[in-house]
């Protein structure tokens, strides 16, 4: 109840933003907010000044202990797995004057969709940018919101293209796609998988590429929620069955894409390539609820050598 009370009092309080986040403070669309490596806010309110700066202190006050301390065990330990050369992307509305220019990337490449489309019209709007940058140049990793920020000088950020997950294919053969199920596994992360398997495609020579992309655009078309939903994978299977020449696959492309599908969710791997692109293409976009990629549950190499690289 304290916190609470000294919540309310805090927002009571009238005072200046602190300096320090003053040049931090941009618009976005219709609203503005705080973008500073240490204090990020999706609304900027300057009533609630107080309480800003007070988190700001905060957040220095914990860095420079860490600093004195030597103890960076809660990011360093991370940023050790990291290979020496990383995949980042950002996310930006869809408009003619975005450009790839801000300090703040991520990890995830589901992320940055969310980002893109934060303040867009339609599930799919936005670009997202993908770059790789040098492990040695980072400046921070970030994990405390769970977004996988990558604080970068945007100088050291090589090979750019931009992504538009709106020209995602809306239909596979004759089949049109599902809508959406929900935020974790709607079509920002098949969007995302697709993406992975196209990469993994391309350096697994005997996986099958139709099989992989109906993979990631059917494998969460049929759950219930976006939580705990154990029989989805079965439960899109079957679905799929059904579905029979509306893919444009051969038969047995037809029965490895039912396979992939029933068990994807089982935690197995696989030594058939397609197979295990397929799961793979799936587990590499675990940062988006959380979940550090594990090697234990890759099935190629490829992937296991691509983690934070693909």
């Amino acid at each position: 109840m304290q916190q609470i009370d000294d919540l309310f009092e805090l927002a009571k309080k009238s005072e200046s933003l602190h300096p320090d986040l003053v040049p931090h403070v941009r618009k976005t669309g219709h609203f503005d907010m705080i973008h500073h490596p240490l204090l990020v806010t999706t609304f900027y309110v300057p009533q609630l000044n107080a309480m800003y700066n007070r988190q700001y202190e905060a957040k220095k006050q914990y860095v420079k202990r860490m600093h004195e301390s030597g103890d960076w065990s809660a990011y360093v330990s991370m940023f050790e797995k990291l290979p020496e050369r990383i995949t980042v992307y950002r996310g930006e509305p869809d408009r003619e004057q975005s450009r790839p220019f801000g300090r703040s990337w991520t990890l995830s490449r589901w992320h940055a969709a969310w980002f893109a489309r934060r303040f867009a019209s339609g599930e799919m709007a936005g670009i997202v940018w993908r770059g790789t940058i040098a492990k040695s140049k980072v400046i921070a990793l970030l994990r405390g919101r769970g977004e996988w920020e990558i604080v970068v000088d945007r100088r050291h950020v090589r090979d750019v293209v931009a992504r538009r997950p709106c020209e995602m294919p809306r239909s596979i053969g004759t089949y049109p796609l599902t809508k959406s199920t929900g935020t974790y596994h709607g079509r920002s992360h098949w969007w995302s998988v697709l993406e992975n398997a196209e990469t993994l495609c391309a350096r697994v020579p005997d996986a099958d590429r139709e099989v992989c992309r109906a993979f990631a655009l059917l494998h969460d078309g049929w759950r219930l929620n976006d939580d705990d939903d154990p029989s989805h994978g079965l439960r899109a299977a079957n679905q799929i069955k059904a579905l029979k020449t509306r893919l444009g696959l051969s038969p047995f492309q037809h029965r490895k894409l039912i396979e992939a599908v029933a068990r994807h969710a089982d935690g197995a791997t696989s030594r058939d390539p397609t197979i295990g692109v397929c799961w793979d293409a799936d587990r590499l976009d675990l940062p988006r609820v959380g979940i550090e990629p594990s090697p234990k549950y890759l099935s190629t190499d490829v992937a296991r050598r691509s983690i934070w690289a693909i």
